[in-house]
């Protein structure tokens, strides 16, 4: 493997193998480096384009380039640095190109009112993995015409098996109408948004028809606009999880905005706002929203000795919408894990539930439970509550169990779901608590009845 060096004393027709013999330019460097090389920057590196940059690593997924912002002066190098930047400004795009991880750079595409954007592994039909290190990624332009930072290429007819990694990266986005596209798998772990343009939304996911697994965990969203909304609903596609973030103060804004395609899930788990009461949360602890509804965790309507975090009691609201059907879409929450000790025994899982007006029936609400029910294997079984397609429906027990914060109902309604399953090994349990009734809104008491 061979280092090589960037400088701001550099030239780029050097052999850029030390300091005194630098390039000068990404594009350079990375037209010398290959598979597994390292580029060193030096930390007063400030690279500034007028038209657009494509910086192309000849790295692949198995052995990508590493580009690392160093303190310069020293051969080799010892120390790293967070300062060099690279921006491609006025009537530039900045484009990352092929496979690497990059620590310690700053990079901008775009900047004033010209429409021109940070584009990260966007080449169509090539596998990429990108780890950005300590870099801050913005999207510089202010034009009203919504310029983003793409994640990804967005080609329809053709597609790539990436990743993208920001790891304790701040973000930027500059426009109004501006925001992050995303087309592979994308993990954004630490960091903040960087004081920027209220966005409308946050991100747009899997468009063009694909599906993306996305995970923002342990990341500052306090700067972002206090009505902005997460994801868009339209054209979006995956599961998006974002946990452990802090939101803006008075957030009025949704994990989905507008109308929310079939195979869409966002979940926000533990976000809210910095409260010197945390970790008694106001109101994001858990919020899910689906083709079929929302949930949400809830602090107004409890069962008395019910479920406890260990500092406030909570519940679960499941709010299905008209999309919702028993038979086909229903509103799924989280799969809860269960212990069973002992395989051949007979064993219920049921869950006290409250919903205003009629009693709820097994074509309505029930548990669904993945055990393993076959003898010496680690085969799973799937055991439903849910009515056959041709059964008559049976409204669910009454519950004894005491509910507060019910005054608005006008007739509340108290249930216990409830199956029996015999696992035939000793193991991991999960059940589900589904809701098919449109238009419907359950609460969950998430402990288990014993």
């Amino acid at each position: 493997m061979t280092d090589f060096y960037l400088s701001p004393n550099g030239v780029d027709t050097n052999d850029g193998l030390s300091w005194a013999t630098a390039r000068l330019t990404h594009p350079a460097a990375a037209a010398i480096a290959g598979p597994g090389d390292t580029i060193y920057v030096s930390h007063l590196h400030n690279e500034i384009a007028t038209t657009t940059r494509t910086i192309t690593s000849a790295g692949v997924p198995g052995s990508p380039i590493r580009i690392l912002c160093v303190q310069d002066g020293v051969y080799p190098p010892v120390a790293l640095a967070e300062s060099g930047k690279v921006t491609a400004q006025s009537t530039a795009n900045l484009a990352l190109q092929g496979s690497f991880t990059v620590h310690g750079m700053t990079f901008q595409g775009g900047s004033n009112t010209n429409l021109y954007h940070l584009l990260l592994g966007t080449v169509s039909n090539v596998d990429v993995i990108q780890v950005f290190q300590k870099c801050t990624l913005i999207s510089g332009s202010t034009n009203s015409g919504g310029a983003y930072i793409q994640i990804g290429s967005s080609v329809a007819s053709t597609s790539s098996r990436s990743r993208f990694v920001w790891k304790d990266c701040p973000a930027k986005i500059s426009s109004a109408a501006g925001r992050i596209e995303i087309y592979q798998d994308f993990l954004w772990r630490g960091g903040a948004l960087l004081p920027g343009a209220a966005t409308s939304y946050l991100m747009r996911v899997g468009a063009n028809g694909r599906t993306c697994r996305v995970e923002v965990d342990g990341v500052d969203l306090s700067e972002m606009g206090v009505a902005t909304d997460l994801v868009s609903g339209p054209l979006s596609n995956g599961k998006i999880n974002f946990r452990n973030c802090t939101l803006p103060v008075g957030w009025t804004g949704q994990p989905v905005q507008g109308l929310i395609d079939p195979s869409l899930r966002v979940s926000l788990y533990n976000c809210d706002v910095a409260s010197s009461g945390y970790p008694e949360l106001t109101g994001f602890r858990m919020w899910i929203m689906t083709f079929a509804g929302s949930i949400r965790s809830d602090t107004a309507v409890l069962k008395t000795g019910g479920s406890s975090d260990g500092v406030s009691p909570g519940s679960m609201r499941m709010a299905s919408n008209g999309s919702a059907a028993w038979y086909s879409s229903p509103l799924e929450a989280d799969e809860v894990f269960i212990w069973n000790d002992k395989g051949g025994s007979p064993i219920t899982v049921a869950y006290d539930i409250l919903s205003d007006g009629a009693l709820l029936t097994n074509a309505d609400a029930w548990l669904e439970l993945q055990i393993l029910g076959a003898e010496n294997k680690p085969l799973s079984s799937f055991v439903s509550g849910r009515a056959g397609l041709l059964e008559a429906p049976t409204a669910h027990p009454v519950s004894s169990a005491v509910w507060t914060g019910a005054g608005s109902m006008a007739s509340p309604r108290k249930q216990r779901l409830s199956i029996t399953v015999t696992p035939q090994e000793a193991g991991p349990m999960l059940c589900r608590v589904m809701l098919g009734k449109p238009n419907t809104t359950m609460y969950v008491d998430p402990k288990r009845v014993t």
